[in-house]
């Protein structure tokens, strides 16, 4: 994502360093999209059979009344799961989408994360408590906390520099800031 964050950016404030997620080197990362493909198909088919069951089941039997309604809606439920997962095959996304993913920025009085459809949250470097970083295969995960008793504020997947962006987050949290944003 190529953007230009001078309208983001407060009076006096510069951005240290902007990364996006790697997926490809986290462990949980999502599988590429012909698998995804397959297994979704793969249910599909297994729920279409269970539709099909379900209303022959029904029309042989010769359900009507209570029994006939519930085989009914058990068939139309089945059926809405199968349209759901076919649907989905055709939208399978792929492993990394650089349109799709957040991009991160440090700057010198918070800690910003941007999405495609324009939420951002900004947590003033100020307001940080604590700082976790996790491996996760051969990226990092780093956790943000404001209060050390709730759970983290917000959460940077998939680093590949996250040791070098846990320094500078400390290194910004060190710095005294006398014209930043109350």
């Amino acid at each position: 994502m190529t953007q230009d964050f001078d309208d983001l950016l407060l009076e006096g404030e510069a951005v240290i360093w902007r990364g996006v997620p790697d997926f490809s080197l986290a462990k949980g990362k999502l599988p590429p999209r012909w698998r995804a493909r397959l297994t979704m198909s793969a249910w599909a088919l297994g729920f279409i059979a269970a539709t099909t069951a379900a209303v022959i089941y029904g029309h042989t039997r010769g359900m009507d009344g209570f029994l006939g309604l519930l085989n009914g809606l058990v068939a139309l439920l089945l059926g809405a799961i199968s349209v759901g997962l076919v649907i989905g095959i055709f939208n399978a996304r792929p492993e990394f989408d650089p349109k799709t993913d957040p991009t991160y920025l440090l700057t010198n009085f918070r800690l910003v994360s941007l999405d495609v459809t324009g939420n951002r949250y900004s947590l003033l470097t100020r307001n940080i408590a604590g700082i976790r970083l996790t491996p996760e295969a051969g990226a990092f995960d780093l956790h943000v906390w404001t209060r050390s008793d709730e759970g983290p504020a917000l959460t940077l997947f998939s680093l590949a520099d996250g040791p070098a962006v846990e320094r500078l987050i400390l290194q910004t949290l060190s710095q005294p800031k006398p014209d930043a944003p109350q």
